[in-house]
């Protein structure tokens, strides 16, 4: 097998620096503790950093030492020692820091650590399969950086883990079946990468779940029933796959959910009429530019906490519910893009309704068939409306939307007609 670079680099560091310790009295090492198993993985991770910009780990030298102490590294940036442990490294917190290089897989030497965050940094590589050793673990946060490879199975080990969020990386490969150990986690992003294959059913099973956020990435497949099960989520986000078929008639018996989000996808059928008072805590619903079709919910007036609906790009049809802004805690309000009708004047009494909501920012009618005369209401709509859009219509004339620009000139808005 042939060796890179940087494990020779690596070897050597680690071959030193434990050369160094067991040599150099102002560093020697008490026989109760074992903490030159983690001041060389620390070592380690920063010899494969590239790049400081913020020189952050500028403190990081082995005569870093507190009056000779060899817990010294404790004092280091983003390294937090355990209480309990004398010594050892129970967190390594460097968030935010521009860093880039690769993550070593010496971490895994870490017994204590209970949260690593290196999220939103400049991170290369694949994710070490050696983490899965960090048996103590219970924060893993690397998202936000250029990570690629596979998901560990190993990382199935880690069965005191509460957050896992890798998202936003360039991570491909399924979602290792391993996982299905991970009975405390209660956080589980792989947003906006490259995993494929089908939501794994066994997901639901994993009860302690709040917030399981799968979106931007190349799953395929239908969303099983079983995620029904979790009792306890309050996010779930498929968003931007490839998932089509029906939404299992189940999942909208789960009262705990607070934002769903099944956008951009190929799922289809008919939203249940009694949606609103079955998932009666939602504060964000979307189901953007799927295949769904038959009416939109007036029972989904009913949700008090509904702050955001996106409706937009589907075959929804008939009339817009009148009172869909009685909440008043609506923020956007997307229908565009469907076959929605308007042909009388209190099938514009829905307008009245979204005049309610004082923190309404965006409405999206385009590109339906709505026809008539816009109501003078629209201009009670919202202080903060950012748009209004309603192009593609059959609405007759424009001195509505003159009349709206003429009592509200203070505003920059964008509106198509």
């Amino acid at each position: 097998m042939e060796t890179r670079p940087w494990q020779l680099r690596l070897l050597a560091l680690v071959t030193t620096t434990t050369t160094a310790l067991l040599l150099n009295p102002s560093t020697s090492i008490s026989s109760s503790t074992s903490t030159v198993d983690d001041l060389p993985a620390l070592l380690s991770f920063k010899s494969l950093i590239t790049k400081d910009p913020l020189g952050a780990l500028s403190s990081w030298a082995i005569n870093s030492t507190s009056n000779g102490s060899t817990h010294g590294f404790c004092s280091w940036t983003g390294v937090e020692c355990s209480s309990a442990h004398p010594g050892h490294v129970a967190a390594l917190r460097l968030q935010g820091l521009g860093l880039s290089g690769a993550i070593s897989p010496f971490l895994g030497n870490l017994s204590r650590l209970r949260a690593l965050d290196l999220s939103d940094n400049k991170l290369e590589g694949q994710i070490p399969p050696s983490l899965g050793n960090c048996f103590a673990l219970r924060r893993l946060n690397l998202s936000v950086n250029s990570l690629s490879g596979p998901i560990p199975p190993a990382m199935g080990n880690l069965s005191k883990l509460v957050v896992l969020a890798i998202g936003s990386n360039n991570i491909s490969g399924t979602i290792p079946p391993s996982f299905a150990d991970l009975a405390t986690v209660t956080v589980f992003s792989i947003v906006k990468n490259h995993v494929h294959g089908q939501i794994p059913p066994w997901l639901g099973n994993l009860t302690a779940l709040n917030d399981l956020n799968m979106g931007r990435n190349i799953m395929s497949g239908h969303v099983p029933p079983a995620l029904s099960k979790l009792i306890n989520l309050r996010v779930l986000t498929v968003a931007i796959n490839n998932l089509q078929g029906l939404i299992p008639p189940v999942l909208f018996n789960m009262s705990s959910l607070e934002y769903l989000n099944f956008g951009s996808n190929q799922l289809s059928g008919s939203l249940p009429q009694d949606i609103g008072f079955r998932l009666s805590n939602l504060k964000k619903f979307s189901v953007f530019y799927n295949k769904f079709e038959g009416q939109i919910p007036a029972s989904l007036s009913n949700i008090s906490s509904l702050e955001h609906l996106s409706l937009h790009g589907n075959r929804f049809r008939g009339r817009i519910p009148s009172n869909i802004g009685q909440s008043g805690r609506l923020t956007v309000f997307e229908v565009g893009n469907n076959e929605l009708q308007a042909t009388e004047s209190r099938d514009w009494d829905f307008l009245t309704s979204l005049a309610n909501c004082s923190s309404l920012s965006l409405v999206n009618l385009q590109l339906n068939n709505l026809s008539g005369i816009l109501p003078n209401s629209i201009g009670n709509l919202s202080q903060k409306l950012e748009g209004l859009r309603a192009g593609g219509n059959q609405i007759a004339g424009n001195h509505t939307f003159r009349y709206w620009k003429a009592i509200q000139p203070q505003r920059t808005i964008s509106i198509s007609e």
